[in-house]
C-alpha cells in the first residue's frame, strides 16, 4: 500500500505541557484521562477528527500531537484536566509547535 500524497495528509501540531502535581503521574493514566475528557467535551466524531495522540510523557512534561484545526480544542481539553487517577494535577500549557524536534527542544528550554 502506498503512502498518501502530502496534499491528503493532515497538518500536525505538537502541544507541549507540564503537570504540577504532588506525585509522579503515569503515562497510561494521562492518556486515558485525556481521551475521556476529550470524548466528554467533543464526542466521538471530534475525537476521531482531532488525530490526538500522546507522543511523549515523562511524569511531569509531555507532548500531545493533534491536527492543526483541533489545536485549540486539545488545549482546552488539557486545561480542564484536574484529576488523574484520583490525584490532583494542575496542567500548564507551555507552547505549540509544528515539529516534534522543536517541541522537544522547547520542552528542554523550559526545564523538562
Amino acid at each position: 500500500m502506498k503512502n498518501a500524497p502530502p496534499s491528503f495528509r493532515y497538518r500536525k501540531r505538537y502541544i507541549v505541557f507540564k503537570f504540577i502535581s504532588p506525585e509522579w503521574v503515569d503515562k497510561k493514566d494521562v492518556a486515558r484521562a485525556l481521551w475521556r475528557n476529550f470524548l466528554t467535551l467533543y464526542g466521538d466524531t471530534g475525537a476521531a477528527e482531532s488525530q490526538m495522540w500522546l507522543e511523549y510523557f515523562d511524569g511531569t512534561y509531555g507532548i500531545v500531537k493533534c491536527a492543526h484545526t483541533f489545536t485549540e480544542k486539545v488545549k482546552i481539553t488539557l486545561s480542564t484536566l484536574h484529576k488523574i487517577s484520583g490525584m490532583d494535577v494542575l496542567p500548564v500549557i507551555l507552547g505549540v509547535t509544528g515539529t516534534l524536534k522543536k517541541a522537544k527542544k522547547y520542552m528542554e528550554t523550559n526545564g523538562g
